[in-house]
């Protein structure tokens, strides 16, 4: 029952994601400005990433009622060109961080994932972007909160869920640093960490849950 309802709200946000890049492309200027940045000034790329910001906050608006967490685009060498989620951070490179983007800009087609960002964890649906003479320019995400997901799965198949994390991806100093959210360690296996919110508390999901799995663990 729950794989079923997770399939189904797969698919519900991949089409949700693939929609409004298809909007974006149609509706602002983004590939042009994207394409600009590689020669414009540093005073022309920050003017053009304000507008392309206003363009898109009344979008990024409704996104979030759909369970949208992050817009962002970068350059094709994974450069961040604006966080709609965050648009005073940019002009950092993410090739050690996000993997999406690199694969992304290395073969030029869509993928999609769960995946660690900088600062928190997300379900990843990230696009190549070219401009109009179909010169490839960067890429641009649409990303889920896990949070989301497991509101849903909880609420609509009644069956508790959460997602793990490996706690090895947490060992740099990148991470340690920037976290967006509060992790504790799992109660279904120490090499994994889970996220703690207002759906997944530290009493329900760790200790409580730690103690009705105690005689699960080896076979966990």
């Amino acid at each position: 029952k729950l794989q079923i309802h997770y399939d189904i709200l797969n698919t519900s946000q991949k089409n949700i994601a693939y929609a409004i890049s298809q909007s974006i492309k149609r509706n602002t200027d983004m590939i042009q400005y994207l394409s600009d940045s590689y020669t414009a000034t540093k005073e022309q790329n920050q003017i053009n990433r304000e507008k392309l910001f206003k363009q898109l906050k009344a979008q990024y608006k409704t996104a979030r009622k759909q369970g949208v967490l992050q817009m962002q685009f970068v350059d094709k060498n994974n450069i961040s060109f604006l966080r709609v989620h965050k648009p005073l951070k940019f002009g950092d490179d993410l090739s050690d961080v996000r993997e999406d983007f690199r694969r992304v800009n290395k073969t030029k087609k869509p993928i999609r994932g769960f995946s660690q960002g900088r600062t928190l964890h997300g379900f990843r649906n990230t696009f190549p972007v070219f401009d109009k003479n179909n010169n490839h320019i960067g890429a641009m995400e649409v990303s889920f909160s896990s949070s989301k997901y497991q509101w849903y799965l909880n609420n609509v198949s009644q069956i508790h869920s959460h997602f793990l994390v490996k706690k090895d991806l947490f060992e740099t100093k990148v991470w340690k640093d920037n976290l967006a959210v509060e992790y504790a360690e799992s109660a279904e296996n120490s090499n994994f960490l889970i996220a703690l919110n207002n759906v997944h508390s530290k009493q329900t999901c760790v200790i409580d849950n730690g103690k009705k799995l105690r005689p699960l663990q080896d076979f966990i």
